[in-house]
């Protein structure tokens, strides 16, 4: 048995919840402050269709929110195969920061999806009402008040993988 599934074997499973309400959700998943899976919470997110469709058709779901401000993007060579992090030395990182439009990225990612050999390209943590704010009211959270001040911001990569940080 590999290593892995011995590690994993005793993990409590993460309860998986359909059809959560508001009420539901403030009543006992809010006072449990533990993990819980939301299946198909935002399925009628317009994005969330587009993306069902194809990654073109996400992309120009996503290209009709025109973006107010640039955005910081890491790219990172092949040879770190998507794996952001430190540098070997700890002195620095293993990829680089790079300030552009969020279309930018978007387009790259399109045209190096299949290509191995690119570099890896990551963006988190982008703040939609900062960067696309006409594309906020299209994100309702359901199990939130409206009029509740919430963080609102995207993640978007191609292969990559960012170790746990905090």
């Amino acid at each position: 048995m590999p290593v892995a599934e011995d590690i994993w074997a005793g993990t409590p499973r993460v309860p998986v919840i359909e059809g959560m309400t508001r009420e539901r959700f403030e009543a006992e998943i809010v006072p449990a402050g533990r993990p819980v899976l939301l299946r198909g919470l935002v399925r009628d997110w317009p994005a969330v269709r587009a993306a069902a469709q194809s990654d073109e058709a996400l992309a120009d779901y996503l290209d009709g929110f025109p973006a107010r401000s640039t955005i910081e993007a890491w790219f990172g060579a092949p040879a770190i195969r998507g794996r952001f992090g430190y540098s070997d030395d700890l002195k620095g990182f293993n990829h680089e920061r790079r300030t552009l439009q969020l279309r930018e990225l978007i387009a790259y990612l399109l045209e190096h999806r299949e290509d191995a050999s690119a570099f890896s390209a990551y963006a988190g943590g982008i703040p939609l009402p900062k960067v696309a704010p006409d594309l906020v009211p299209a994100l309702p959270m359901p199990l939130l008040a409206p009029n509740r001040d919430m963080l609102v911001s995207l993640w978007i990569g191609g292969r990559s993988r960012t170790a746990a940080h905090w």
